[in-house]
């Protein structure tokens, strides 16, 4: 099972698109390890992501923007990433497990360790990790909502059918 990468963030996605639409769709690994002044370990992260959610793909040294990714826009993107995050672990299994009920994050981390879906042999990291990913990705998305006061995770509304 491959999972989504924890070190990837929205924003390093929106730039990573960005720079290859002014490239024409099309850019070497090493010329993007260049203009994004990204070492080659921190880059393939997000570049993993960007394959995952469908931006992109890697071919011969190359990253190639997807029909998917050339959509993209400031308008579209929050939507368009969660409509990806659907399909990847862990958020596919996150999906499964609160449509049945909203959990706080030990219980969530709990049940998705029951499926085989763990970010990290240590139980805390784990946690701290599976945190971390909803909030960068699931709530900026509009995928997940938190509630605070109970400390439980909710499937967004648009996305709970």
């Amino acid at each position: 099972m491959r999972l989504f990468p924890a070190s990837a963030g929205m924003s390093q996605l929106r730039g990573l698109i960005d720079i290859l639409k002014y490239n024409d769709g099309i850019v070497s690994i090493s010329e993007l390890s260049r203009e994004t002044r990204k070492t080659i370990d921190v880059l393939f992260p997000l570049l993993d992501a960007a394959d995952l959610l469908g931006f992109c793909e890697i071919k011969n040294g190359r990253v190639v923007l997807t029909e998917k990714g050339r959509k993209v826009n400031s308008k579209n993107f929050a939507k368009l990433v969660a409509e990806s995050l659907k399909d990847v672990e862990p958020f596919k299994s996150v999906l499964q497990v609160l449509k049945k009920n909203p959990l706080n994050i030990i219980e969530l981390a709990q049940a998705l360790e029951v499926q085989g879906v763990v970010l990290y042999a240590e139980p805390a990291t784990n946690v701290e990790l599976l945190k971390s990913m909803l909030i960068k990705w699931g709530i900026r998305s509009g995928l997940l909502n938190y509630e605070s006061k109970s400390g439980n995770w909710y499937v967004s509304k648009k996305f709970s059918q």
